[in-house]
């Protein structure tokens, strides 16, 4: 230790030992004193355990589980925390992603360990050896968790019959519990403790609250005919809000579809959405809905289908679903506007964040920000659905970790006019192989109007990528391309993108083709 400007007056040599040795002694106490620990809150979980990893944060012990072909867990944390990560084998090689988390890991044995503070949320997709996916989504602490009984929230416990051990079908118990709260004046929460509460489907009131604690699960009966699947196309849906406003869905809970035990192949019959909203039949649009917290699980086909909605908020909204389905999107918000989609995951086998216009209802003002996505198909995109006029939509720091494509604008079913589209701070690790050919095909980035059926196509101007990267192109092409004169693609303005490590300046660096009609695409 090295003081200047201390001017020591001990008289003795002595008392100048007793002093260095003091003052040494405190050092090194000082130096050993630990960090502050970070604070864990485990959740209960019901899923089974997983036989291929096992996880601590800090001193405490977080289960892991598992489903379709990948372990999850969850819990939520404050602080810095240090995770260790044990696998069933020896780790040979490992990738944590998403890579923007800049973590740095040590191994020992079957044993993997990395600090990581929490910012608002952590989504980690973690890959060892040949094992299965481990999937961490780690939320922030909860700081607004309502008291079970307390003005206008009324636990569902409170109904007589309630069963909370899954066996019982609950639909009735808990649309009880909805209407009565939105009988309550301006309204109220039914809250939901821990435990497997089983249902169908629900409908949502204005000025209702459903608060699921860490720990509740609403899962889907397994029995077919407790379901009305009439309708059109996509029809059916756990929860609808049809043109309802104040609705909200909160806490760390589940809404589990358990979907998959209703239908049978890639497009079987009877699947479902698990949120949707619609417009009623007078016309009156679902307004001012929020969705925070939750995660939601075993969706068969759009999960979350927000559509003809206004001033949406979706927060720390996880997904996690078999990525084997088709149409399995993520955070689809279909003819929204003035809609914010902030934190989220999805773990999803179709498009993850996905703005689409497949009605006559303009769409505009929609960020899709600080998220990210793990899926076979597109990470972040607008379309294919276009019928509508889109605009004024924007996604912003978006981990990418895997998809057949990084950025998409796939404008292909619909002829409306689509203008001032947004794709910043996107970061796509791994493309995934989805072929080369077709409606389809695996594209690192496109941006196109096609035409592929008997619809109109409209044209896509005013198209902006910026800091937009890929770490991996595997050599797959890009296209930009316009299917008509009348459906141009055009003032397309790339800047500093980069692929494979490499700041590209021009379409051929790129492996991007420019196609007809298209008109001034520029790189910077």
């Amino acid at each position: 230790m090295y003081f200047s400007k201390v001017n020591w007056r001990i008289g003795n040599v002595f008392t100048k030992m007793i002093l260095v040795v003091a003052l040494m002694f405190s050092f090194t106490v000082s130096l050993a004193q630990p960090a502050s620990a970070a604070t864990v809150v485990t959740y209960p979980s019901y899923f089974g355990t997983s036989s291929t990893y096992t996880l601590k944060v800090d001193s405490t012990t977080v289960r892991v589980a598992r489903q379709f072909d990948y372990s999850f867990a969850q819990f939520a944390y404050s602080g810095t925390a240090t995770f260790k990560v044990t696998a069933s084998e020896n780790i040979t090689s490992y990738n944590i992603s998403p890579h923007s988390y800049g973590i740095e890991a040590t191994v020992n044995g079957k044993e993997l360990t990395f600090s990581l503070p929490q910012a608002e949320s952590r989504y980690l997709v973690i890959s060892i050896n040949k094992l299965e996916n481990l999937v961490i989504m780690a939320d922030p602490i909860e700081t607004d968790r309502p008291s079970p009984n307390g003005g206008s929230v009324k636990s569902i416990n409170d109904y007589p019959g309630v069963d909370k051990s899954g066996g019982k079908l609950m639909t009735s118990i808990i649309q009880q519990a909805i209407n009565d709260a939105n009988a309550r004046s301006g309204g109220g929460t039914v809250y939901f403790p821990s435990g497997i509460y089983k249902f169908s489907q629900l409908e949502m009131k204005s000025n209702v609250t459903l608060y699921l604690a860490a720990g509740a699960v609403l899962r889907g009966s397994s029995d077919v005919n407790d379901y009305d699947f009439s309708g059109e196309v996509f029809p059916a849906a756990n929860i609808r809000i049809v043109g309802k406003s104040n609705v909200a869905i909160k806490g760390r809970g589940m809404i589990d579809s358990n979907g998959t035990t209703l239908t049978t192949g890639d497009s079987g019959p009877n699947r479902e959405n698990i949120i949707r909203s619609n417009k009623s039949g007078g016309g009156t649009k679902p307004n001012n809905l929020t969705f925070e917290g939750i995660t939601l699980r075993d969706g068969t086909t759009w999960n979350f289908r927000i559509q003809d909605a206004t001033n949406v908020n979706i927060k720390n909204v996880k997904i996690i679903n078999n990525v084997n389905w088709i149409h399995g999107d993520g955070f689809d918000l279909v003819n929204t506007s003035h809609a914010v989609v902030d934190q989220c995951f999805g773990y999803t086998g179709d498009d993850v964040f996905d703005a689409k216009s497949s009605s006559e209802e303009p769409m505009t003002d929609v960020v899709y920000k600080n998220s990210v996505a793990f899926t076979e198909s597109a990470g972040t995109k607008v379309g294919m659905q276009g019928q509508a006029s889109v605009s004024d939509i924007w996604f912003q720091n978006i981990d990418v970790i895997q998809g057949y494509r990084g950025v998409s604008v796939d404008h292909d079913q619909g002829n409306g006019v689509w203008d001032d589209i947004h794709f910043i701070d996107i970061r796509t690790e791994r493309i995934f192989n989805n072929g080369t050919s077709g409606q389809f095909r695996t594209a690192p980035i496109l941006i196109w109007t096609a035409k592929y059926g008997s619809d109109e196509v409209g044209p896509v101007s005013n198209i902006e990528l910026t800091r937009v990267s890929f770490e991996n192109t595997r050599n797959f092409q890009s296209y930009i391309q316009g299917y008509d004169s009348s459906s141009k693609v055009s003032n397309v303005t790339i800047t500093d993108l980069t692929m494979n490590g490499q700041k590209i300046t021009s379409a051929s660096q790129g492996l991007i083709n420019i196609g007809s009609n298209t008109s001034n695409i520029t790189f910077h």
